[in-house]
Formats: C-alpha cells, structure tokens, sequence
C-alpha cells in the first residue's frame, strides 16, 4: 500500500513535470490531507479546489486514495493521483479564465440521469470503461445484455480498459455477476483506444477519477463521457463485497437501459441498386468506397455488380444524398455479404441496421438458408450489429485485411 509519504513524493513529482505558470494565482497551493473526506452519500471525494476568504487552494485527500485505492499497484495509484490534480487545476485555470465548463460537467453528473426520465439519451452505442477490462466494465457488458434485449435491444455495448488489459476476469466479480444471470461467453478484455473511444456515443466509465483519466486524453469529448451511477462504483477491498457491487451495477444498468434510446433510420428510404442505378447514387458510392476501403471498387465495377442478377445492393437515401449501402452476392443458398459503408455524417442512426434487415428479408424472399461475412477484429460496433441481428461468430481468418493487416472474423447466420 502506497504511505502518505509516498503519496507526497508521488503529488511533488506530478507537481514539478508541469509548467510553472499553471500554478499562478494559487496562492495556497497543493495541500495532500491525510484524513479520507467522505461525499455524505456513502463515497470518497478525492480532491477539492477553493476559491474563498482564504484564497486559491487545492485539497487532495490522501486518506481516500488509501480507501479505495490502497490495494491497487503503485503506478496506477500514481495514475489517479495525478489524474485528480489535473482535474483540479483545470477548476483553477477555468477559474481565473471565468470559466466554469468543468465545474458544470461536475454538477451535471448528478442530475444527467433524472433529466433523462423526460427526455431520453440517444445513443447508437454504449462502451463501459474500468482500469483493466477484468471487472466491473465487462460485468456492466454483461449485465446490458440482459436488460437491453427488451427495451433498447438496438444499442451494442462493449468494454475496455482504460489503462491496460487485463489477463484474465475477476473470479468474484464474475462469480457475482454469473448470480445474476450475466454471460462473459467470448469476452476477451482489452486496452481503450482512440479508434474504439471514437466509435461509441457514450463511454460509462466507474468512477469519477476514470472520468478525469477520459477527459484529460480525449479533449474535446467531455459530453459522451459519463458516470454510470451518482456515487463511484469500485472493486470491494474484500470479497465479501463484491455482491453488493454488482448489485449497484446491476441496478444502474436496469436504470440506464430505461432512459437510453437507440437512434432512428426515420426518413431514410431502402432502395435496390439495380443496372437503371442513377449516376449520381453510383457515384457516391464508389467515393464512399474510397474513402471507407483499403482496396474499394471503382464505379464502373459497381455498376457491373448492380446488373448482376446474383448480386443484391440496396442503398440508404436521404432525400437525393446516399447515406449508406451494403452488397452482397448470392451462390446457390448462401448470401455473401460483402461491402457495408455508411457516410461519417449519418453514422449513430441506425442506418446500417436497417440496411442488413433489408438484406436479410431479401434473401429469405430468394430462398437463401444461410448469410455469412468477414468483420475487421477492431470493428467492434459492426461486431455488435451483426450479433444482435443474430449473427455467430464460426471462426477467423488470419491476416485477411491490408492497410492496416488484420484478422477477419467469421459470422453466420442460419435462415431455416
């Protein structure tokens, strides 16, 4: 366990990495408090920023790392001690700038959800953080499946660490969350990238200091990220805790899936590509398939594809714009998928959703027995659509996509 000394030298050595000018008008400077702080609601604050009769000060409460932090390894406990300090000196500087956006995010964490009772949240996907992957992140995963299936079935959800992946999950976290109907089949825990962080509409971290962690590395990103419940939901320091930590998860999650809502394709038009395709529909395509694709099909391909009998398109239209599309070709009883690409512009409504429902009745009508297709391993929101469409992963093929090289995953899904 970290010691207050230790903690000191620790806050001294994030102190000095920074520009002095940052601490101009603090005239009370960093202060660590041996003492933990409690927030009056069963949690920790970790650190205060003042402006009053006493000046400019900061206050890190050294006895609350100890409390929930105290078993975790020193450079992560090092990690959100600096993480926190940053925190709090972006209330200074935002301060002296008359600024108050970061103290309003603060606030806004404690009402975010009670708002959402009038009017809900949309999000075309979920992603649930924690330090490693091996928790609490793929529990509340787990535990999303279940609740999300009846009342926002259409929002895939994922994990992430925000420091590192882990190894392997959490034996009580998984026996507890296992208890309450939750299934890890297939979870393979993995480090938060900027290209995963990207491609969900909101990131549900643990606690407030994973917030910070967030907000510091994605500037610029501070609406998507959120708490998921009012009062930090952390590893119990003993086993016996872990119950009711996936507990209060579990009763987040049932709150979340009741005030979030899945984007709506409302006014996009389904149509089939055929060879009558007009020029400026094929046209924007092929661009998309430029921009989208390492190796994409020029228009005159496209063309070729849209007067092959064997081979079904279907693009999403906004009025005169292409929004998306998706082809596929169909041998015998099985229906290839093979390009899916939507515009940056109409991602996170649900288009691509109701393209491959559009596929699927289609190939039903044609008598197709089976649909199979490739997805990029890093394409996690894919993965999710494919899956809740009731898509199943059969096997993976090694180094299949170029630019950047990367495997393939496998799905299928049966018709009869």
């Amino acid at each position: 366990m970290v010691t207050y000394k230790e903690a000191g030298k620790m806050l001294d050595k994030a102190m000095e990495a920074l520009p002095q000018g940052i601490f101009d008008g603090l005239n009370g400077g960093v202060n660590l408090i041996e003492e933990a702080k409690s927030d009056g609601r069963g949690g920790y604050i970790m650190g205060l920023y003042h402006n009053n009769m006493m000046g400019r000060y900061i206050e890190i409460f050294y006895g609350s790392f100890a409390e929930l932090y105290g078993d975790i390894p020193p450079m992560q406990f090092e990690k959100r001690l600096k993480s926190t300090l940053h925190h709090e000196l972006t209330h200074h500087i935002e301060g002296l700038a008359g600024d108050r956006s970061l103290e309003h995010w603060d606030e806004d964490q404690d009402f975010l959800w009670a708002g959402m009772e009038e009017e809900p949240l949309t999000v075309g996907s979920v992603l649930f953080a924690d330090d490693d992957d091996c928790a609490l992140a793929p529990a509340a995963k787990a535990l999303w499946q279940i609740y999300a299936f009846e009342r926002c079935a259409d929002i895939p959800a994922e994990s992430a660490g925000i420091f590192s992946a882990g190894n392997t999950l959490h034996p009580d976290c998984l026996k507890a969350a296992e208890e309450k109907g939750a299934s890890y089949r297939g979870h393979s825990p993995k480090e938060l990238t900027e290209e995963l962080f990207d491609s969900c509409d909101a990131v549900m971290c643990m606690s407030l200091a994973q917030a910070d962690e967030l907000m510091e590395r994605f500037l610029g990103c501070e609406s998507k990220i959120l708490c998921i419940d009012e009062r930090d939901i952390l590893r119990p320091r003993m086993k016996i805790g872990w119950k009711q930590a996936i507990e209060r998860l579990r009763a987040a999650i049932d709150a979340q899936t009741e005030l979030l809502r899945a984007p709506s394709a409302e006014g996009i038009e389904i149509i089939p590509l055929t060879a009558s395709c007009p020029e400026h529909i094929s046209a924007a395509i092929a661009a998309l398939e430029e921009k989208e694709f390492s190796t994409p099909w020029s228009e005159d391909m496209l063309r070729r594809a849209f007067a092959d009998e064997n081979k079904l398109f279907f693009a999403a239209m906004d009025g005169d714009v292409t929004a998306a599309y998706i082809g596929a070709q169909l041998i015998f009883e099985e229906l290839e998928i093979f390009n899916v690409a939507t515009d940056e512009a109409y991602r996170g409504r649900g288009i691509a959703k109701a393209l491959a429902e559009k596929l699927i009745d289609e190939a039903r009508e044609k008598g197709a027995e089976r649909i199979t297709l490739e997805v990029r391993v890093s394409n996690t929101p894919a993965i999710g659509l494919y899956t809740k469409l009731g898509f199943e992963e059969v096997g993976r093929r090694k180094n299949y996509y170029q630019k950047p090289r990367e495997d393939a995953i496998l799905m299928d899904l049966n018709l009869v």
